[in-house]
């Protein structure tokens, strides 16, 4: 067989090969035939893609949940405990055993510089990552903060960007520490803020706290989630009480409700003034549902909660 399997190509090459060094019979025949015979070795001799044609993958992460130690969990001084994030791959690259957690500012409380990755993780799939923790001896608020490492050493997170950090925050109490009213009851507050101003879309990120105690000034409550206007937190907690007539004063710099068992007892939700609210209410012996919603439209942010006994 031919240099050729394409029969027109054959042709091509025998009536050129005959007189390979003759350029006049090459020159003499009609263009047509000369841009016949360059479309058929094009299709022979196709050019060869670029290298690197193809885009890279990218690194990406998601929070899914806590799977252990919720934010601002009150533990003891000197334990030891596991604390355990659910990440998502949400970016287009597989982590495998060569990525690993990495921590990357704050308090570090006896926790490895470096995890690595479990397990292989495709893109979608999601993982547990564990550090052992000693929490501190001495009272206080403890925050270490984590990143991702790809094989070749490059850091990523979470967001868009896949510039934030994932973190774990714990409250340290000693037997000196006493409970204040805005801290009683069952169970702490879990907060779910949003980057809207109307409590839509998805929480970007929950935050367990003792109080509602917020003075974040002109700042965003957190830098790596939303900008410091147009955002909105919602807070849920059980309050166990004894039966008694008790004074609930909520301060809000933009909107804020209050809701108990259900019903909206204060409603100031289209605020534009700063000020404080207040509703007397009786409460049966027991556990009651406590929920405020509150949103910040621009300037300084400012929020509490306060209630107290009287009667």
């Amino acid at each position: 067989m031919g240099p050729f399997t394409c029969p027109k190509a054959q042709l091509a090459w025998r009536e050129t090969a005959s007189n390979p060094n003759d350029l006049e019979t090459i020159m003499n025949k009609p263009i047509s035939r000369i841009l016949s015979m360059a479309i058929v070795l094009g299709l022979i001799f196709p050019l060869a893609a670029p290298v690197g044609a193809e885009g890279a993958c990218t690194d990406q992460a998601g929070f899914v949940s806590d799977v252990t130690i919720p934010d601002y969990a009150s533990l003891a001084a000197g334990a030891t405990v596991d604390k355990t994030w659910r990440l998502k791959n949400t970016g287009t690259c597989t982590w495998t055993t060569s990525y690993a957690m990495t921590f990357s500012k704050g308090d570090q409380m006896g926790a490895p510089k470096s995890v690595s990755m479990p397990k292989t993780v495709k893109p979608g799939e999601t993982v547990d990552l564990k550090v052992t923790l000693k929490i501190p001896s001495s009272a206080g608020t403890y925050r270490g903060d984590y990143m991702l490492k790809n094989a070749q050493g490059k850091t990523f997170g979470l967001g868009t960007n896949a510039a934030y950090s994932f973190w774990v925050i714990v409250v340290v109490k000693t037997s000196s520490n006493s409970s204040s009213s805005s801290s009683s009851g069952s169970g702490p507050w879990k907060g779910e803020y949003y980057d809207s101003r109307n409590l839509s879309g998805r929480a970007e990120m929950t935050r367990y706290s003792d109080k509602i105690d917020y003075s974040w000034g002109s700042s965003s409550p957190d830098p790596d989630h939303f900008p410091p206007n147009s955002f909105s937190v919602r807070w849920k907690r059980s309050l166990t009480v004894k039966e008694g007539t008790y004074r609930f004063r909520l301060y809000a710099s933009s909107g804020a409700r209050l809701i108990v068992d259900s019903v909206v007892v204060i409603d100031a939700w289209s605020q534009s003034t700063v000020q404080e609210h207040t509703v007397d209410l009786d409460l049966a012996k027991g556990t009651h549902k406590i929920v405020v919603e509150y949103f910040h439209r621009t300037g300084k942010a400012r929020v509490y909660l306060k209630w107290n006994k009287i009667g």
